[in-house]
């Protein structure tokens, strides 16, 4: 997938969209500072979506950079509405099977996020 974007990129430099894939696919490849960065490209080319911000977060916690994670899951909150976020973590706590569960996978689940929503478009 890499491959695909970085030559996307070499015809569309300009591009938010290309930048944020090749964010995606460096964090799958686990090249977490080369992904900051390029997610960081996009924003600043003009990427403002809900994926984008998830993207990033989970990037920085990634990296345990903790404090950005969060500044990103915020943004994210603010870039889907309020109301559909609140939506989101409900049906989320609706499927839990109980605190087991929820303690487990608790570290585990910003990388899960991430890997569930790659094949949204940002």
């Amino acid at each position: 997938m890499l491959n695909a974007v970085l030559r996307g990129l070499a015809e569309k430099p300009g591009d938010p969209i290309l930048h944020y894939w090749a964010g995606v696919a460096r964090f799958h490849q686990r090249d977490f500072v080369q992904a900051v960065l390029s997610l960081r490209s996009a924003e600043k080319l003009g990427l403002d979506t809900a994926p984008f911000h998830e993207a990033l977060g989970v990037t920085y916690y990634a990296i345990r950079q903790h404090v950005l994670f969060l500044q990103q899951m915020r943004a994210a909150i603010r870039a889907v509405g309020y109301e559909a976020a609140i939506r989101r973590i409900e049906a989320g706590a609706q499927r839990s099977v109980g605190p087991t569960r929820r303690w487990r996978s608790c570290s585990s689940r910003p990388i899960r996020t991430l890997q569930c929503n790659m094949h949204k478009r940002p």
